[in-house]
């Protein structure tokens, strides 16, 4: 990858993070570069930010007041291995699974309660993932300048 960097007042061109000679190049064309990369670093960061949000358990479904469950992806595929047993009769409709909540508190879920929390979850992370994430690609890439890019706070 070939990128600029400014030293005192002229522009040294790297091939990576090795500088490879002088280049004259005007400062207009040197931030437009800059700020390609850093919209690049950016859109990266909303990508990373979202992943751990998700993965981090601070996604949460409420299953009531004073239980949650975090949209992890882990979590949806041990709710949906207990669906699946609903589903091909090897749990009845009349039994429960349990569950332990973020708040450490063991919950019962019928067939009709796990539903609603795989719903619900899917949810969570469809918030973050189809909208929240789009919002931050087109503020990133709408941003004109450094200062703007700067400005635009990613949190989930």
């Amino acid at each position: 990858m070939t990128t600029y960097a400014k030293k005192d007042d002229d522009y040294v061109i790297c091939i990576g993070s090795v500088p490879a000679g002088y280049v004259e190049v005007d400062e207009s064309d040197y931030n437009t570069h800059r700020l390609s990369l850093r919209k690049e670093e950016r859109l990266n960061e909303a990508c990373n930010r979202a992943k751990e949000h998700l993965e981090g358990g601070y996604a949460l479904y409420a299953v009531d007041d004073d239980n949650h469950i975090e949209a992890t992806d882990g979590n949806i595929g041990k709710l949906t291995s207990y669906a699946l047993a609903f589903i091909t009769g090897t749990l009845s409709e009349d039994d429960t699974v349990e569950w332990t909540t973020k708040e450490d508190n063991v919950i019962e879920l019928t067939q009709s309660g796990l539903s609603a929390a795989l719903s619900g979850l899917g949810a969570v992370q469809a918030e973050v993932w189809n909208v929240k994430y789009p919002a931050y690609l087109e503020q990133i890439n709408a941003a004109a300048t450094l200062e703007e890019l700067e400005s635009i706070e990613i949190e989930y």
